[in-house]
């Protein structure tokens, strides 16, 4: 027996609660998701009301061939989208800053390593003995 994913349930839920979504393949009726039966004590949820059959894999066919159910898969997928779009600006931001800061930090410490060269060049030999 297996059971619908979340993500498939959540969908479901939101796209087809007011049309059939399972057909039982021994008896032949078509259930809503309200009128589908579980055995909590089993474990199993989307069976046959009539039969205690699984219906889960024509909920999934019904997924797949539900337009209502496409719309909101297409919808969601835009959204995702433009969610990463978003992202993506945000990292090439962040990016830019860390790249100008290590640009900065590498200047200040080139600066810092001649600035020690210069100071050792104008230092006469034996100073540092005294």
């Amino acid at each position: 027996m297996c059971m619908l994913t979340p993500r498939e349930r959540a969908l479901v839920f939101r796209a087809c609660w007011h049309h059939p979504i399972a057909k039982c393949g021994r008896c032949g009726a078509s259930f809503r998701s309200t009128e589908l039966a579980a055995d909590p004590f089993c474990g199993l949820s989307n069976l046959c009301p009539s039969c205690r059959i699984d219906l889960t894999d024509s909920i999934r066919q019904h997924l797949i061939s539900c337009a209502v159910a496409a719309v909101l898969v297409a919808q969601d997928a835009v959204a995702d989208g433009k969610l990463i779009c978003e992202d993506s600006v945000t990292l090439r931001k962040d990016a830019h800053r860390l790249r100008d800061a290590a640009g900065v930090a590498r200047a200040e410490v080139e600066a810092e390593i001649e600035r020690k060269k210069r100071a050792e060049a104008e230092t006469p030999p034996g100073a540092y003995l005294a």
